[in-house]
């Protein structure tokens, strides 16, 4: 996947590529936790 040139610690030196990644993934985790939650809040109000 990587180059010898650019390796491991020249890509995690905060390169665009990193930064999408990090921003996409904490937004896929922001995701999981609303739907987490909003099944809970279902489940709850199913069971009340």
């Amino acid at each position: 996947m990587q180059s010898p040139a650019h390796g491991p610690l020249s890509f995690a030196r905060g390169s665009p590529l990193v930064e999408m990644g990090r921003r996409s993934w904490g937004a896929r985790q922001q995701d999981e936790a609303i739907s987490i939650l909003m099944v809970g809040q279902g489940t709850r109000d199913g069971l009340a």
